[in-house]
């Protein structure tokens, strides 16, 4: 019995956390994101060194228009802040997902 016990304690204490988040890279800079918003409008980003493309489609694949736009990225948080159309759009990178926080309104983009 008591070798059983040390054996499963040595086991348990070896497994680790498979959900560990990836370490946030230093820059966006040279990535692409895509995804579809709330309303089914295609969103795909490029990312610069200090600027973005916003470029978005009509749910029927029409383009719908492009926007390049300022952003800030601080790689110890994830955290995005970007300028849309004069509003500000906050949103949250972990992994390979972007979380987008635009008005009442959450979707996400994936990395390309």
């Amino acid at each position: 019995m008591a070798l059983l016990a040390v054996v499963l304690c040595v086991n348990f204490a070896a497994c680790s956390d498979d959900d560990e988040d990836a370490a946030l890279p230093s820059s966006l800079a040279g990535t692409e994101w895509t995804g579809t918003d709330p309303y089914g409008y295609v969103v795909n980003v490029t990312v610069g060194a200090t600027t973005c493309e916003i470029d978005v489609n009509k749910p029927d694949g029409s383009d719908y228009y492009t926007v390049t736009s300022s952003y800030t990225y601080d790689p110890s948080t994830g955290s995005i802040t970007a300028e849309y159309r004069g509003d500000l759009v906050k949103a949250q990178l972990k992994g390979n997902t972007i979380t987008v926080h635009y008005d009442d309104y959450v979707f996400t983009l994936k990395k390309r």
